[in-house]
This record gives structure tokens, C-alpha cells and sequence, in this order.
């Protein structure tokens, strides 16, 4: 009843200003119109017959919510069950034959007539049985509007059998006080963990170990560490230092994670800088024989050695962008075939070039008369007599031969001319 009182008062609460305004003040409705039925209304059975009853609601104005207690009469109640869409009200029980109390309502209100449960009962023998009811209210929108009901009365004919058993009427139970539930309280959350710890300028996120409270993260080979911004989620009320404030990380951080019950957990951040990864060969060369040339997309590099050059023992000089290279600068190999050379980083990640001695072919000296004159005539002051008698015998030659080529040619022409007559 106390609760229902409750709901009472919050219906009227939000509603009272709409009564006003219709009606002047609440509780005006016609109660002749609205009350509470059990149907059959009247009927007859036989002792010891279960049949069932529906309990409705007739009104033809809005009634929300229904309250009340069914009593059975030489009747034994053998189950309640609401209609679809009845459902009991807060804080209260669905009514059940051992208590057949009710407190119910309807989502929404009604306003046509509408059955809100069904109840199958047993007659106990022929005195007049019925279904009534006592404590009868039917709430509207913000008030009660009603407390009228009409009872089932039914008449009992003995079943002839040679020896009727008379069954005696059940004790009625009184009804069992329904407590509240107790309020439950809120529980204050006391998580505190880390769940993520990441540098989302680097792309790098920190490993979290639960168990020791540390974090290490590592970044790239360069990283200025001395201002990084870090984002942090927990599952606490707050960390500190905050999340998104840039800290110098030269040396490990603590990081505080505070509970909802106030709470703390302290996780040691530790960043740490990658090792450099670069692993080039920038230079190759034999000395005096030529440089390679390096394709850097292939890594392979070519070195291209003079005509005549033995390639069964030549001796490098390696330039690197690493920490070492294998086989190592200075050390002769045999370049018959191609020589892999791995270039090692501080990483400890390594890059492999393979590098090829090709001999030159032989060159074919030409000869280059006017040159070699030249080259006489420069000789020094000392020698310039001998140079001159070896360029006019030169001279000679050539002119000899010229002219004696050219002897040949007119006779043969001079032969070749027709006699004019």
C-alpha cells in the first residue's frame, strides 16, 4: 500500500497541472463508469469443477494503474496470471493465489475496457461461491478515479455419486508483508591501470608489463627525446603528469594513475632512442686500377680494371656508411668471380652488395705520321740537326713515291690514248 501511495503521488505530481487546467481540480471523474468486473458475472458450476475467470477493467476515461485484493469465497484459487501488456508496479509483487494482492498497470493508461488478468479456481462445494474484491482503487492521470467493483457469484450443484466427498475449506493464509528491496549503493570503481601509453607523432606505442608497473618504448634512430608528447589511456579518474603534456624522457618518468575511491598506481616510463640503421657501401676502389661504380637500388657495384690486369688478387679500399663490412677493407680476394660484400649497421640489421672486377679490352695503337713528325721536331735544342735530317729523308720517301705513282698513271694513260689520224 505504501508504494502504491509513492506512485500515487508522483502520477499527481506531474499531473496536476494539466487537471487544473482541464477541471479546476482533481479527482472529478464518474465512478459510475469506471470499476473493476469478474467475468462470468454470474454462473453456475458443479463441486469440485475448475473453471476460469477473467478480472477486466470497464471505463471509458483514462485509468492507469490498479490496486486492490482478491477474495475467493468456497472457491480455491489455482493460478493468477496478468494479461499481455499488464505488468506489476514498482516495488511490488505479481499476485499469486498464496497472495492475490495486486498492484498493477498499464504502459500508457486506457481508456476502453481492457481484462487485466485470468484466474482459474476450484468450487469447493454447493454453498454460493464468488470472486470479489476489497481495497479497491483505480488511479487515473494524477488521481483516483474510482474504487467501485462487480464480484463473480456463481451457484455450486452437487455432483451425485453415491458418497459426496465434502471437501473442507482451505485456511486462508493472511497476506505476507512484502518488504522493499534494499538500495543498493553505487560501487566506487577502485581501477587504476594503464591500458595504452603511445607517441602518435613517431607511430610507436609502449610496452606495458603489468606485473613490474613499467613502460619502455622505443623510437627512431634521431628522436629528440627531451619533449615528447605522449597519449594515455587508463581505466581511472586521471593520470598525472597528463596526457598530451609534452616531458622530457632523458631519464624514466612516473606516471600516477588516480581511482574513483582516490586510489593510486605509479607505472616508471622509460624511453629509448633506436640504434642508427644505416648499412651503405659509399665507396669501392683498387688502387691505381679504378673506382666501382655502386647501383645503390641493385646493390651491386662494378669496377672496371686496365687490360692485362690480374683479377685473382686484388685488394680493396672500402668506404662505409655502418659499423663494419665483411669481408673487410685492405684484404685481397679473388675476383675471378663475383665477391659478396655485407655491410653491417649499429642496428645490427645488415645489407649485402655483390661486386664485380671487369677487366678492360686490349687497346690498338694507331699510327699517326704527322704526329710522329711533330713529336721530332719537338725534341730539344741539342737534337734539332738530327730532327731536321730525319723529316727531310721522311719527306724524300713520300715524295718518291708519289711522283712514282704518278709516272705510272700517264703511261698508262698515254697508252690508253687513241692514234689521230
Amino acid at each position: 500500500m505504501k508504494n502504491m501511495k509513492n506512485i500515487k503521488m508522483k502520477i499527481v505530481l506531474l499531473t496536476t497541472v494539466f487537471l487544473l487546467s482541464v477541471a479546476g481540480f482533481a479527482g472529478t471523474a464518474d465512478a459510475a463508469s469506471t470499476f473493476l468486473y469478474v467475468s462470468p458475472t454470474n454462473v453456475s458450476k458443479t463441486a469440485g469443477s475448475v473453471f476460469n475467470a477473467t478480472v477486466g477493467i470497464n471505463t471509458s476515461e483514462k485509468a492507469c494503474a490498479f490496486e486492490g485484493t482478491l477474495v475467493f469465497n468456497n472457491l480455491t484459487c489455482q493460478s493468477i496470471t496478468l494479461a499481455d501488456g499488464i505488468s506489476e508496479m514498482p516495488m511490488s509483487t505479481k499476485p499469486t493465489c498464496s497472495n492475490p494482492h495486486f498492484e498493477i498497470g498499464i504502459p500508457g493508461c486506457t481508456t476502453s475496457n481492457r481484462t487485466l488478468m485470468t484466474v482459474s479456481v476450484k468450487t469447493e462445494n454447493t454453498k454460493p461461491s464468488s470472486i470479489n474484491f476489497k481495497g479497491i482503487d483505480i488511479i487515473g492521470e494524477g488521481a483516483s478515479v474510482s474504487n467501485a467493483a462487480v464480484a463473480g457469484n456463481y451457484n455450486v450443484a452437487p455432483v451425485v455419486k453415491p458418497a459426496p466427498v465434502v471437501v473442507p475449506t482451505p485456511v486462508v493464509k493472511p497476506t505476507p508483508i512484502v518488504k522493499p528491496a534494499p538500495v543498493v549503493k553505487p560501487v566506487i570503481s577502485s581501477a587504476k591501470a594503464v591500458t595504452s601509453f603511445d607517441f602518435a607523432a613517431y607511430e610507436v606505442v609502449g610496452a606495458i608489463n603489468e606485473d613490474t608497473k613499467t613502460i619502455v618504448a622505443t623510437l627512431p634512430y634521431g628522436t629528440d627525446v627531451t619533449a615528447l608528447v605522449p597519449t594515455i589511456t587508463t581505466t581511472g579518474k586521471s593520470v598525472s603528469p597528463a596526457s598530451g603534456a609534452a616531458q622530457d624522457f632523458t631519464d624514466p618518468i612516473a606516471y600516477t594513475v588516480t581511482a574513483e575511491d582516490k586510489s593510486t598506481q605509479t607505472y616508471t616510463v622509460a624511453v629509448t632512442v633506436a640504434a642508427n640503421p644505416a648499412k651503405a657501401i659509399t665507396d669501392f676502389s683498387f688502387k691505381g686500377l679504378g673506382a666501382g661504380v655502386i647501383n645503390e637500388t641493385n646493390h651491386v657495384i662494378t669496377v672496371t680494371v686496365p687490360f692485362g690486369t690480374k683479377v685473382d688478387a686484388l685488394t680493396p679500399t672500402i668506404v662505409i656508411n655502418g659499423v663494419a663490412v665483411g669481408p673487410a677493407s685492405g684484404i685481397t680476394q679473388d675476383f675471378t668471380h663475383s665477391v659478396i660484400y655485407t655491410v653491417s649497421a649499429a642496428d645490427e640489421t645488415t645489407q649485402a652488395y655483390t661486386v664485380t672486377a671487369t677487366v678492360a679490352p686490349k687497346k690498338v695503337a694507331k699510327t699517326n705520321l704527322l704526329g710522329s713528325m711533330a713529336n721530332i721536331l719537338s725534341l730539344g735544342t741539342g737534337k734539332t740537326w738530327l730532327a731536321v735530317i730525319v723529316t727531310l729523308i721522311i719527306l724524300g720517301v713520300i715524295g718518291y713515291f708519289i711522283l712514282k705513282g704518278n709516272k705510272k698513271k700517264v703511261k698508262k694513260e698515254v697508252k690508253q690514248e687513241p692514234l689521230i689520224k
